[in-house]
């Protein structure tokens, strides 16, 4: 396999469920060679964008420097995004949806006209970890495919959903192990 890949965890929590899934996402591609940056967002300083549209107007890049600017320049150079986090509030954390705002830096000055919306490229993978407490599944369903959207502008056009609904820990529990079947079975297919 031989590829980059970018494992953004996004729970304030370091023993997550979300980021344990991550992981059974990882230990698969590692086993075949991928080359894995781990980054725990609730351990780097940074903002959300900004608005100030340099990245439209003067500059290729997001110019806000802070922690997410190494960050930001490996998803560039990486051609799998593994992004988790758990369900708060009904969207993704304060720490994800920081981390997504910024690359709003990846978009075209013209994007909203252009059919090529991504300074990325395309031909890009995003494995999306999602878990929540709540059991039905119903509850919270629309996430994935809002940012799903978002980030098929940005040139993933393979995104995978791993998603577990009613787990709070990582206790050997069915349906834990259930979950960490299903983050295999995806990382399975990613280079297929």
């Amino acid at each position: 396999m031989n590829e980059q890949v970018v494992m953004v965890q996004g729970s304030p929590r370091a023993a997550s469920v979300s980021s344990a899934l991550a992981e059974e996402v990882g230990q698969v591609l590692k086993a075949r060679r991928a080359h894995i940056m781990r980054v725990r967002l609730a351990e780097l300083t940074y903002r959300g964008c900004i608005a100030c549209m340099a990245c439209k107007t003067s500059h290729e890049h997001c110019v806000v420097k802070d922690d997410l600017t190494e960050v930001l320049e490996a998803v560039r150079k990486a051609g799998i995004l593994v992004l988790s986090s758990p369900v708060y509030f009904g969207d993704v954390t304060a720490q994800t949806k920081g981390f997504i705002d910024r690359m709003f830096s990846f978009l075209t000055p013209d994007f909203y006209e252009s059919p090529v919306k991504s300074r990325l490229g395309t031909g890009r993978t995003l494995v999306f970890v999602q878990t929540q407490g709540q059991p039905e599944e119903g509850a919270f369903a629309d996430i994935f495919p809002r940012y799903k959207f978002f980030f098929e502008w940005l040139g993933y056009s393979r995104c995978y959903l791993v998603r577990a609904c009613g787990i709070e820990t990582t206790a050997d529990t069915p349906a834990y192990r259930a979950a960490c079947e299903q983050a295999r079975r995806v990382a399975a297919q990613l280079g297929e």
